[in-house]
Formats: structure tokens, sequence, C-alpha cells
């Protein structure tokens, strides 16, 4: 916020206010807001020219809320000009204020992106840090996997319709005066989503014997993450959550039904209903 505040003693001679932002080339900045705007954009033409009243003593008042603009080390000079009824501008009463600021440059944060699933839904967002104002997102070279799609605000989301590996460039481009811009390339997996395929009843097994059973996959992307999604529980065995081996030696008879899920990197599952029988061997 600029303001600057004028007297004098002579009604006859009005004073005249001028407040006026201008750039290294003595070009008036534009990103202002006038007195009395309440808004957050700052558009308009950084010049505020106020005339005295006829009071005594009467004064001229100039108000400017002002953008600093540009990147780091930006220098902008403020001037402020008092003229008399003439339109002379009175030397004594001429000020510059030189104001420079650090911006820090937009740059986009390199998380990778997940890997998709064929057919399923997608969401990802991308994320920027620094830069000025919003920051809108554009693919830069390079495209998307069929089916997904990048919004202005950097969320890609969709539907991937076809398996590969998907190289593209994205950029993001900030709201200052001048813009930034910020790019960085990216790459998305689109995989057969997991599908368990084993048999839903599984080998039986004999109390007081080793038994191992490997759950069979088809698709999907490792690492794999395995887990009942329902309570079942045979005393002397155990699932190895990141092997999907079923092992161990069982220490009761009986028929135990339950269901097993798996997620894989694109953080999709399946999951699948199975039955296994404990009975007393010879």
């Amino acid at each position: 916020h600029v303001e600057t505040q004028s007297r004098g003693y002579r009604p006859s001679n009005p004073l005249d206010t001028v407040i006026e932002i201008v750039d290294g080339n003595s070009n008036r900045q534009t990103t202002c807001r006038q007195p009395g705007d309440t808004s957050t954009n700052f558009t308009s033409a950084c010049l505020n020219d106020d005339i005295s009243i006829s009071t005594s003593p009467f004064s001229a008042d100039s108000a400017l809320d002002f953008k600093v603009p540009g990147f780091a080390n930006t220098a902008t000079t403020f001037y402020v000009h008092v003229l008399d009824w003439r339109g002379d501008a009175r030397p004594d009463m001429t000020y510059g204020l030189q104001v420079s600021g650090l911006v820090a440059p937009l740059s986009i944060q390199s998380t990778p992106l997940l890997p998709a699933a064929r057919g399923l839904s997608y969401s990802q967002q991308l994320s920027g840090a620094n830069g000025i104002g919003a920051v809108s997102w554009s693919i830069a070279s390079g495209s998307l996997p069929p089916g997904l799609t990048l919004s202005p605000s950097g969320a890609i989301a969709g539907t991937a319709m076809s398996d590969g590996t998907y190289s593209f460039s994205v950029q993001a481009t900030d709201s200052g005066s001048p813009r930034q811009t910020a790019t960085a390339q990216e790459v998305i997996h689109v995989v057969e989503p997991v599908k368990i395929t084993s048999p839903a009843i599984w080998p039986d097994a004999c109390v007081g014997q080793p038994y191992s059973f490997a759950i069979q996959t088809s698709g999907g992307l490792p690492p794999l993450l395995w887990g009942f999604v329902s309570n079942m529980w045979v005393v002397g065995i155990n699932l190895d959550q990141s092997t999907g081996v079923f092992s161990g030696s069982p220490t009761v008879t009986g028929t135990f039904n339950g269901t097993v899920g798996v997620n894989d990197a694109t953080t999709h599952g399946a999951a699948q209903q199975f039955s296994l029988t404990v009975k007393q061997c010879p």
C-alpha cells in the first residue's frame, strides 16, 4: 500500500497529488488496485491523481495498492509527484522509493506418479512450489495415456484404456507479471489390473503336517500386498503378506472359508473367496 498526503494554505492555488509506479524503463505498471477496491485483482493502471479540495488548510491525498511483479531482485520504483495549480511539479516534493524482494522460482515437486490399472479409475494431483498466485498446468510435450486428461488445476484423472509406458512433460505457469514457468518430465505406467487366478477351493491340508499353498495372480504391478478381507483363521497356518504364500502346520480339522485380497502398486486390488479343508490324514 502506497499513500501520500500534501497540504497547502492557499485555496486559490490548489494542489494535485499524483502517485505513479513505473518500471526501470519508466513504463507505468498495471498491477495496482485503486482505493476502495477490495477484490484480489491487481490489474489497474498504477496511477492515482487526486486534486485538493478548497478548504484551509486544504489537502490532496493519493493512495494505491501495488503488487510487486517480477522475479528475484526485480527493482521497482515508486514516484510520488506533487503538482501545483499550474501542473508544475514541485522538485522538493518528488520522492523515489526503491523496493526489491526475493521471489523463489516456481518449481514442480518431483514425486513419481502412480501407475494406472487399465480400465479402472485413476487420479493424481500435480503439485508446484513457490511462484506467485494461482498455478495453471498443461502438457508441454508427449501425451498422457489414452483416457487420462490433465486439468488446468493440475489433476490427472480418467480411466486409462491402453497398456504401456507413457512419457510426457508437464508445464506449470504462475500468475505473476511476468509469468514464471517450470517443466518436469513425468511417466505413467499402465498395466493390466491384478487378478487372483488360483481356484476358489484350495488343496486339502492334513492336521499336524506342513502345508504350503502359493496364491497365484495375473497382471498388476509389484510390489503386491496380501491380506484377509474377511476374518478367517486356520490355527497353525499363516499368510505371508508379501508373497501370498499360505503355510504352516494346521492343528485342528475342519473346513474353513474366507476371502483373501491383494493390492498392487496401482493401489487397486482384487479379492477372492476360498475354502480350505483340514482333515486327519494317515
